[in-house]
């Protein structure tokens, strides 16, 4: 996957004139990081779409932890 997201990061600007930030994120805690780096705050709705075999329930978990 990492050869997708180096791809995802060669785009400068969506259709909406801005860059869409994202990250490639090897566990639940790197991706937290990422979401805080993004401004993501107590509240916000996320969605986490993809396989629970790459652990996204402890992606999950943490984000229910993390809520206020």
């Amino acid at each position: 996957m990492q050869a997708l997201a180096d791809e995802l990061g060669k785009g400068e600007t969506s259709a909406l004139g801005k860059a869409l930030p994202f990250a490639h994120c090897a566990d639940a805690g790197q991706a937290l990081a990422a979401l805080e780096a993004f401004g993501v705050e107590g509240g916000d709705a996320i969605l986490v779409k993809g396989s629970n075999s790459v652990g996204l329930g402890a992606l999950v978990s943490a984000l229910e932890q993390n809520k206020e």
